[in-house]
């Protein structure tokens, strides 16, 4: 007996696994041992069973032993069932083109919603298709694909003969939790210029509508002032939009040519425009710039200002404002006061900051020190102004006499008011190999993800971390973000990955380069392909209205290239295994082999 339990302890060393597929109507993932390795288990479990079936206590006490042992030895191995995959789409599936044989050759810019339902551009091949129709933007609702917007199709919501010409130059769509879609595009055909080839469309139930159009007088302002360039558009969940613009016009000159908007199919609103009096900043001061909108599900928005004028110089001329209750408020400027135990230090910079639906903004900020130049993070809520973490100190997860030096000019915060960002570190044991992390931070609750110089999880021994992007957060306190790798084995096919950590805090890899992934979601049958590279967005640092990829539900949409030519779009879902249903499913296969036998 102790011969047949070594067997099945020896499969936690079974080597060489791989990304397969789950039978379920979803087409789920999972990790599962090499074939050869499973047959021989399969067969030494059968014997198992043959050699106790007389005597049914004894069989069933056996079963159960082996049950147990089965899944202790298979620890590391269902460790990685909290990833589960979903193929969406591959090179080659058919495109939702009516009465043509068109299919999808590449995937970008996939966004995801707390409904798992997905957006993204893609490029296409077939029958009738060139240069002048390869690429569109599509949706993915409830298993079924639908054609948004496709360069050379008519313009539905504009004049005849205008055509869509491209989609960005920002990147991709945004899709709010209501299932709209919203996306710049540019423009060609009849009476389409450099004046009027540019706008924002939103895609709602069925029915896109523009909203707003290069060339368009902006009646808000005056009947002769049009918008000019158009940047990137947020979008929350009840459907506003909010942008920054260039003007033109009559009377428009550098000194007033930027605008604030919000927007809906059926009603535009200025909310701030270059040479306009700045809130609340006394005479003489006025907006010099304008950028970086967002937008919350409660319809305030805030963006980065730059202002000029009366007593005003470069320790005081930039900060962020906020709509609430319909009027602008400050939130953060240069020269303000910081809340820190030291007697007038004052901000001398603000990063890009993050916002929840909340109304709570988090952003990393530059401050006079005693004798240095200091920095933060901090929160405001209700027009209360708090320091999360400062630099100087010590790292959370480190080893001690390790601290942090600075912070990453990009993090986020979810609508429990946690904050996750990049942190860099100083100490006498660290060096160019360990010195970022990322963190997460609520209350008083600090806490490491992950850090440089430490092993990458499922992968091979010897593989570390050596650079992170900004981290993507949810409201499950999880935390997804892409990694440079380096170490063993590791060159420019295989550095690369998307690591996520799970509801109980694991991190858990999600996708590399190099590895070999079965993308057909049939259990018997398998289609290994080698990852060259992989991709998710994350431009959200918030409820704030931006595209992002990693919802709620621990749902994480990213694309991928295969080293064969071909391409992918997936959804992961980042869970937690459940422990008994799994001993129930390995007890069942034993106790199927057992009605084999007899």
């Amino acid at each position: 007996m102790e011969q047949h339990l070594a067997a099945f302890l020896a499969i936690r060393h079974a080597p060489g696994s791989y990304y397969s597929q789950q039978a379920s109507d979803s087409n789920y993932f999972h990790l599962q041992l090499p074939t050869r390795k499973s047959e021989r288990v399969h067969k030494k479990a059968e014997s198992i069973v043959s050699s106790f079936r007389h005597g049914e206590f004894r069989r069933l006490f056996v079963m159960s032993m082996i049950a147990t042992v089965f899944m202790f030895s298979l620890s590391e191995k269902l460790e990685a069932l909290s990833v589960s995959y979903q193929t969406i789409l591959l090179t080659g599936s058919d495109a939702p083109i009516p009465n043509q044989s068109v299919m999808f050759r590449s995937f970008s810019n996939a966004v995801l919603n707390d409904s798992g339902q997905l957006a993204f551009n893609a490029t296409l091949t077939g029958a009738g298709v060139d240069r002048t129709n390869d690429f569109g933007t599509f949706g993915h609702f409830n298993g079924e694909d639908s054609v948004i917007a496709r360069v050379g199709d008519a313009v539905p919501s504009l004049e005849p003969g205008v055509s869509f010409r491209g989609f960005g130059p920002f990147g991709g769509p945004v899709l709010n939790d209501a299932g709209q879609i919203a996306f710049l595009a540019n423009l060609m055909g009849t009476g389409i210029d450099a004046s009027n080839d540019g706008g924002y469309f939103l895609q709602s139930g069925g029915r896109q509508a523009l909203v707003a159009r290069t060339g368009m007088p902006i009646l808000d302002i005056e009947s002769n002032v049009n918008f000019g360039f158009l940047y990137p558009i947020a979008l929350n969940d009840s459907g506003q939009m909010t942008f920054h613009a260039s003007l033109s016009g009559a009377g428009v000159d550098d000194t007033n040519d930027r605008g604030i908007f919000s927007a809906t199919p059926d009603a535009l609103r200025l909310i701030a425009r270059t040479g306009d009096a700045v809130p609340g900043a006394g005479l003489g001061v006025i907006f010099d710039g304008l950028d970086s909108p967002t937008i919350s599900d409660a319809g305030q928005t805030a963006f980065r200002f730059f202002v000029s004028g009366t007593a005003v110089d470069s320790a005081s001329n930039r900060g962020f404002f906020a709509e609430f209750n319909g009027s602008l408020r400050l939130l953060v400027r240069r020269g303000d006061s910081v809340p820190t135990e030291m007697p007038g230090a004052t901000f001398t910079d603000i990063t890009r900051i993050a916002r929840n639906s909340l109304g709570q903004t988090a952003f990393h900020g530059f401050f006079t020190g005693s004798d240095s130049l200091q920095r933060g993070i901090f929160i405001e809520t209700d027009d209360s102004l708090k320091l999360l973490v400062r630099g100087g100190e010590a790292a959370p997860g480190t080893e001690p006499g390790v601290n942090l030096s600075g912070f990453s000019t990009s993090l986020s915060i979810s609508n429990a008011g946690e904050v996750a960002f990049v942190g860099f570190l100083s100490g006498t044991t660290v060096d160019f190999d360990n010195r970022e992390g990322i963190f997460t931070i609520l209350g008083d609750k600090f806490e490491l993800v992950a850090r440089t110089g430490n092993a990458a999880p499922n992968t091979e021994l010897g593989v570390e971390f050596i650079d992170f992007t900004s981290p993507a957060l949810n409201d499950l306190g999880q935390v997804a973000f892409l990694a440079q790798l380096t170490g063993n084995g590791v060159d420019s096919t295989n550095d690369r990955g998307i690591f996520a950590t799970d509801p109980a805090g694991n991190l858990k890899l999600v996708a590399r380069e190099g590895d070999i992934f079965d993308v057909n979601p049939d259990p018997f049958i398998t289609d290994y392909r080698t990852i060259s590279s992989v991709r998710f967005v994350n431009e959200s640092r918030g409820s704030d209205g931006r595209p992002r990829s990693f919802n709620n539900a621990g749902q994480l949409a990213f694309t991928t290239g295969f080293t064969d030519s071909t391409a992918g779009l997936f959804v992961a879902t980042i869970g937690v295994p459940e422990p008994t249903s799994l001993s129930l499913f390995v007890l069942g296969c034993l106790m199927l082999l057992h009605r084999r036998q007899r």
